[in-house]
């Protein structure tokens, strides 16, 4: 992939090999859209209220990777909405399987 564009004395924090896991949490937190966008990983779906992950990524996952990054995601969910994991995994499964 191509390395972002240099801006002066600002650098991308995921150029910085010595970057520090907050610092990329961080970067995550405030503008992760922009970013995979700009890389071709995500784009918004025509009514703007959902991500479409490029379906080379996700070809690219193995199982193990996917089944982790459900379990983390339900429980980001369950932890955002103050719900139990169960249920937030049923309403995920009815909802994309």
């Amino acid at each position: 992939m191509p390395t972002e564009k240099s801006y002066g004395l600002k650098h991308a924090v995921v150029s910085n090999p010595n970057a520090t896991l907050s610092q990329i949490c961080q970067m995550l937190k405030t503008s992760p859209f922009p970013r995979f966008e700009r890389q071709g990983l995500l784009e918004l779906s025509e009514d703007d209220r959902s991500f479409v992950v490029n379906p080379a990524l996700l070809e690219a996952l193995t199982p193990a990777v996917r089944e982790s990054l459900r379990r983390k995601a339900i429980g980001r969910l369950a932890e955002h909405f103050g719900e139990e994991e169960g249920i937030i995994e049923e309403i995920v499964v009815r909802a994309v399987g």
